[in-house]
């Protein structure tokens, strides 16, 4: 599994490195050589933020954790992590689709994790909407009459699907799939 640590604002040692590398070792053996992890420690007000981000095949999972120690917050990361795997493993074995690739990595979980019984979310409602090219400001505009927390729209400038969406932070994002 690759590993990697990205910091921002803060500084970590060879010893702080370790004890994260040593934490996520539990991951390493669920997921063998196939796995990418990324670990991202930052500093909010008067917080450590962590998370870590996984990436099995084309598959991702996310968790972060927040404390006044930067240990704290990774092992709360990593509690919201285990939790996502369980929950996803409950989910694929539910599905009648085939994931060959996951079987393997799932089989290894379910001798170190035991399952948590949770209910799928359903879809509920459709909706389908006619998609027309604008630029970024225009479907901002749109967003915001709408009152929604995103908006997807057809890039008038690259003549791609994009996705605007509202932070937490109350900024907006934009996301731009790669096809």
């Amino acid at each position: 599994m690759i590993r990697n640590i990205v910091t921002r604002d803060i500084s970590l040692n060879d010893k702080m490195k370790e004890k994260i590398m040593r934490k996520s070792d539990k991951f390493e053996r669920w997921l063998g050589d196939d796995g990418r992890m990324e670990i991202k420690l930052e500093t909010e007000a008067n917080e450590v933020l962590a998370e870590i981000t996984l990436q099995i095949h084309r598959h991702y999972y996310r968790s972060e954790g927040r404390d006044a120690d930067y240990l704290t917050a990774f092992d709360r990361a990593t509690e919201g992590m285990e939790r996502q795997i369980r929950k996803h493993k409950t989910q694929m074995k539910r599905r009648k689709k085939d994931f060959d690739y996951l079987k393997e990595f799932f089989a290894d979980v379910a001798n170190d994790v035991e399952e948590e019984e949770s209910t799928e979310p359903q879809i509920k409602k459709r909706k389908s909407f006619a998609i027309r090219a604008m630029d970024v400001e225009e479907a901002t505009l749109q967003m915001n009459l709408l009152g929604h927390e995103f908006f997807l729209f057809l890039n008038g400038n690259t003549g791609k699907v994009n996705l605007l969406y509202k932070r937490r932070d109350g900024d907006l994002g934009l996301i731009e799939p790669e096809y």
